[in-house]
């Protein structure tokens, strides 16, 4: 069964496609300290209706329109009056649905101040250890938890757009989740892409670049009229994310052969194994090294 939220407030299920929902609220946001001072956020509408929000902590997408608003991406508190504000400019409804993406795993602040405006709050299943973490600091307020919780697929209809949040392999977390709007044809990949330069892969949360491939190689054959929308970085074309997915194959590929042959961890940074694309994708805020350090320490994904 998959939970599918309309404009009348109904749910039916969608075939082929199971979802678990918890009864009381599990979730955890995650923010950078330097997100804890109040922050702006730029919209840039993608098609009708359909907002590229970003600001400090990365892009979320927004669907806006008579029936409220649904945002998928990372929320902190200091992001979240701006990107109401600039909802509320776009539509008379107070209807807000908000799916919270996985961020910095350091720092947790429950929905990010969703739930106080009146907004459902949305997140998967596996983050409820970090929020039962964050919920018993002194000082928590209770009723900062997200409203619902999701396993594999959560759905919206709202303003003539049919959303589907899915959870995917563990990339950049094991809570990865990517949102398709089928109507305007603009996927939010979340943190497994990056058009600025090279992801990070959170192994505190158990991201794998094996994953964060998978992920991104579903997309990779779409049609050439497809938009995506990277956790950091400008809006994307097919044949973009799939110079981004063969960069991806590239770095792990030929690290994993070196790795075989026996070298450290200090040797196969110093081999520069991204050297041919550090020009196009080395002046991010990841550095080289960090990269290749981090699919040094991902392990295989066992078959």
């Amino acid at each position: 069964m998959l939970l599918h939220i309309t404009s009348s407030l109904t749910a039916h299920p969608l075939r082929g496609i199971r979802i678990t929902l918890a009864p009381f609220l599990t979730a955890a946001l995650l923010s950078s300290p330097a997100s804890l001072a109040a922050q702006s956020v730029t919209a840039h509408e993608v098609a009708p209706g359909v907002l590229v929000l970003t600001t400090r902590a990365g892009n979320s997408i927004a669907s806006v329109g008579p029936d409220g608003a649904v945002v998928i991406g990372i929320q902190t508190p200091a992001t979240t009056p701006a990107i109401e504000a600039e909802l509320a400019r776009r539509t008379r409804s107070p209807r807000r649905y908000v799916v919270l993406s996985p961020g910095d795993s350091t720092i947790v602040a429950g929905d990010a101040g969703w739930g106080a405006l009146g907004a459902v709050a949305v997140t998967h299943e596996w983050n409820r250890p970090k929020l039962d973490e964050w919920a018993r600091l002194p000082g928590a307020p209770p009723s900062a938890l997200p409203s619902v919780t999701y396993s594999e697929v959560i759905a919206f209809d709202l303003n003539g757009e049919s959303i589907h949040v899915v959870h995917m392999p563990p990339g950049y977390s094991n809570d990865d989740a990517i949102a398709h709007f089928h109507h305007s044809s603009v996927v939010h990949l979340g943190g497994a892409f990056t058009s600025d330069g090279y992801p990070v892969i959170d192994f505190s949360q158990n991201g794998s670049i094996d994953g964060m491939i998978e992920t991104v190689g579903r997309f990779i054959d779409s049609p050439a009229n497809n938009r995506f929308v990277p956790v950091r970085g400008p809006v994307a074309t097919t044949a973009q994310l799939r110079e981004y997915h063969g960069m991806l194959v590239q770095v792990r590929d030929t690290v994993r052969r070196l790795v075989k042959t026996g070298a450290t961890e200090a040797q196969v940074v110093a081999a520069k194994p991204t050297a041919a694309l550090d020009a196009r994708w080395g002046k991010g805020p990841v550095p080289p090294d960090g990269f290749v350090r981090m699919v040094y320490n991902s392990k295989p994904e066992s078959k």
